[in-house]
């Protein structure tokens, strides 16, 4: 496959790719996110063998998956700001349009890392472990699926159920502590 065929198959995926960055992002940091689904799909489309028996979306939606999840990693929040880091050049801190957080807010902020703590303690050890690697929790670098598959010694699929489980469970965990502190109207 030639590279304008290539470039060809990846603007024809462009719409496809901006929704899997949507629906892993919610509404935090889309633009980002579609950009490097933009990024992920033009190295599959350009990496894609026709002569495979294999669709270009299968074989493309893993590459636009990683690209996405690098993006929202290299952008990891740092108090009311966010700090990425720009490949080649200084990190790039942006600042909130907003006010900046009156004491109030950063109480709020305290007791939601509380929160958090304190839900992933009272997770199985396996799930707060995986969260703890998997987002470096302790102060760590967070790892990959596969680094922490290798440090607990299991596979990367039980590293991601493990994941999904945990996140299950700090969910409904999160819901339930919020909906007890927030005041009801009469």
């Amino acid at each position: 496959m030639t590279q304008l065929q290539a470039d060809a198959l990846a603007m024809n995926h462009l719409r496809w790719a901006a929704g899997i960055a949507v629906r892993m992002t919610g509404r935090r940091m889309q633009d980002d996110a579609i950009s490097a689904a933009y990024v992920g799909l033009v190295v599959a489309a350009r990496k894609f063998n026709v002569a495979r028996d294999c669709q270009f979306r299968t074989f493309s939606f893993s590459w636009i998956r990683g690209a996405v999840r690098r993006e929202l990693r290299r952008a990891r929040p740092c108090g009311y700001s966010f700090v990425m880091d720009v490949p080649g050049g200084d990190p790039l801190v942006m600042d909130p349009p907003e006010k900046s957080p009156g004491p109030a807010d950063v109480v709020g902020l305290e007791d939601d890392r509380r929160l958090v703590r304190r839900l992933v303690g009272q997770l199985e050890p396996r799930e707060a472990e995986v969260l703890r690697l998997l987002y470096g929790l302790d102060g760590n670098e967070p790892l990959t699926g596969e680094e922490v598959g290798c440090r607990l010694k299991v596979t990367r699929q039980m590293v991601a159920l493990l994941h999904q489980r945990a996140l299950r469970r700090l969910r409904c965990g999160w819901l339930a502590a919020t909906n007890a502190r927030t005041p009801t109207v009469a």
